[in-house]
């Protein structure tokens, strides 16, 4: 019973360990001013979060345009998907690229930000189903192994 028991405590150890591995996050509510400041450092860079969904606006060929928030600050995601995939409310773990404020007409009319993330996958984290840029699954996939691709320095 006892090396019963170990076993299981092994098993649920590694199970926590590889959970924490997969699609790991770079950025967070105390680490985005630290952004802000270095902002051209992190143009074209992946990024990685986890926030709730506060607004939906619908964009440039109908894709959405999300608020999500990261305790007090937020960050504005140029999404892949319809409004229709997320509502209010959501707590979504996000991965993009992080672009300087570009020309974009309601990038303007919406964001307060110089900057803005380009979508690439989406997971909600209640129904663990991911919403993925076709194009960009290799970078889901690498990701999911616990990996940011890194494009290199700018």
């Amino acid at each position: 019973m006892k090396k019963l028991l170990i076993l299981l405590i092994n098993l649920i150890i590694i199970q926590i360990s590889f959970a924490q591995k997969a699609c790991p996050l770079n950025i967070d509510s105390l680490s985005i001013k630290e952004v802000e400041k270095n902002i051209n450092n992190w143009n074209g860079k992946m990024v990685a979060f986890e926030g709730i969904v506060r607004e939906i606006k619908i964009g440039h060929v109908e894709k959405a345009y999300y608020k999500i928030a990261l305790g007090m600050e937020h960050l504005w995601i140029g999404g892949h998907t319809g409004a229709e995939y997320m509502k209010i409310g959501q707590i979504q773990r996000v991965l993009g690229i992080l672009c300087i404020d570009s020309a974009d007409e309601i990038n303007k009319l919406y964001n307060d930000k110089k900057y803005f993330i380009l979508s690439i996958a989406f997971i909600d984290m209640q129904t663990k189903q991911a919403s993925v840029f076709p194009d960009m699954k290799y970078l889901f996939d690498e990701w999911a192994k616990g990996k940011i691709h890194d494009f290199g320095p700018n």
